[in-house]
């Protein structure tokens, strides 16, 4: 399981990766985000943005593996980078999380169509990768 503090490190640290840092939209809207945890387990377990006019706040469960808890955050960082209309999951949207996934994990993924389930997979198993090859290094 994640603990806490690890999420409240890495949403700081991710605020600043190059694909947050090179549009300013971006950047500004992360800034503004709070991280919220809460305590979800299993099915329960969850993540989820909230963009309201001029607050971003980001929720994540902390009942997650911690390949899905990382992916789960970055998954919610990138809605609210991105920002939406009437589709949660555009391709600017696609983009931003893929982008931050590999600047994170050094793995490259091409951008699937269809679910967007499939894809935060696709990114969870890029994490959990990285891990068991940093753990081998």
């Amino acid at each position: 399981m994640t603990a806490p503090s690890e999420l409240r490190r890495l949403f700081s640290l991710w605020r600043g990766l190059p694909v947050f840092d090179g549009a300013v939209r971006y950047r500004a809207r992360l800034d503004r985000a709070e991280l919220t945890l809460t305590t979800r387990h299993g099915a329960e377990a969850t993540g989820h943005a909230e963009c309201l006019p001029g607050r971003y706040r980001i929720l994540v469960s902390v009942g997650y593996d911690m390949a899905d808890a990382h992916a789960t955050l970055l998954h919610e960082m990138a809605h609210v980078a991105a920002g939406w209309d009437r589709q949660f999951h555009t391709r600017e949207w696609r983009e931003v999380f893929a982008s931050a996934a590999a600047q994170i994990t050094g793995i490259q993924v091409a951008i699937p169509r269809g679910s967007h389930f499939a894809f935060h997979d696709l990114i969870r198993d890029c994490f959990a990768t990285a891990r068991r090859a940093r753990r081998t290094a």
